[in-house]
């Protein structure tokens, strides 16, 4: 269909209010005119009659190109699940839509992050830190084999800085070193965390709580085997699997230098490599710790991205060892 321009729509009103300044102008001063005065209202109301009578088709033909302007859209929107392009990686972005389990892989597996991930290309030990952050940064959309993210010129910095500003109180640099200093080091949550769970462990209660019995069941929905769960001894990968997400966020968004970034993921790294024996018991910590802390409600939301990361064949976790 023909798109069709409103500013047509305006000039006929314009032309219209013309010919009515230009009428009252005759009748009001009298010029001298060779035509009957009554003739000239019948001709002027002949054109009132005409002119709405277009102008509603035209108005008509306006609002249905509209229409289907917007139901194209929304055709272009059902093909998210079905293209993996970067551009529909933004529509899921910002329209906040849970990405389907069939479509991550696809999604960060593209050519455009492909390339992306290549022009940054990490050293394994980097590459292996940045994946302890793997479940928000796929959340995200983003890479995890690359600290900057792939942009280009829609890409909505405002929802991140947003998040950031609402879910962690970072708008500045120093907002945004006070919390990665927080969640880098042993902190009073992660302590109380710890000591909680120990004693759950040793008094046998832990199967009566209800957090852990979410986290437990979320976990082995995954594929997580239980003698993974039962491994876990410290909740500290909950801090440090948000901690190295959050610097990849605060360098992106140039709250810290790229420097600063990778002194703290690289520091939260070789504290977590050296806790925990795989990543499947890392996981199961941060999603415990995450539990324990916060909700086990909405554990459901990660499913996809951990079991993406965890098994799938193109996962960034199959070209690294523990």
């Amino acid at each position: 269909m023909e798109i069709l321009n409103k500013d047509k729509l305006w000039l006929r009103i314009i032309l219209s209010s013309i010919v009515s300044v230009l009428f009252i102008a005759l009748v009001e001063f009298g010029f001298e005119v060779e035509l009957n005065i009554y003739l000239i209202m019948l001709i002027w109301v002949a054109f009132i009659i005409i002119f709405c009578i277009d102008t509603k088709k035209l108005s008509r033909k306006i609002i249905i190109n509209a229409i289907s302007e917007e139901n194209l859209e929304r055709e272009k929107d059902k093909e998210i699940t079905r293209t993996y392009t970067w551009q529909d990686m933004l529509k899921y972005k910002r329209r906040n839509i849970e990405i389907l389990t069939r479509d991550l892989p696809n999604l960060l597996t593209s050519d455009v992050i492909q390339k992306h991930e290549k022009k940054y290309k990490l050293s394994e030990k980097r590459n292996k830190a940045l994946i302890l952050g793997g479940v928000l940064t796929t959340q995200n959309q983003q890479s995890c084999r690359v600290l900057p993210w792939f942009f280009n010129h829609s890409y909505d910095l405002d929802m991140d800085s947003d998040t950031l500003e609402q879910y962690w109180g970072i708008v500045n640099e120093q907002t945004a070193i006070d919390s990665l200093n927080k969640l880098s080091t042993y902190s009073e949550n992660i302590r109380q965390l710890n000591n909680m769970y120990k004693r759950m462990v040793q008094n046998d209660t832990l199967n009566q709580n209800d957090s852990y019995k979410k986290a437990y069941n979320f976990l082995k929905s995954v594929g997580i085997k239980e003698t993974n769960i039962k491994m876990v001894k410290q909740m500290d990968a909950w801090n440090y699997g948000r901690g190295v997400w959050l610097a990849q966020s605060c360098f992106n968004l140039d709250y810290i230098s790229e420097k600063e970034a990778w002194q703290y993921i690289e520091n939260m790294a070789d504290k977590a490599y050296g806790m925990y024996t795989s990543f499947e018991e890392f996981w199961a910590a941060y999603f415990i710790g995450r539990a324990l802390n916060y909700d086990g409600d909405t554990l459901h939301i990660f499913h996809d991205n951990l079991k993406y990361l965890l098994y799938h064949k193109q996962s960034p976790v199959k070209e690294v060892r523990f």
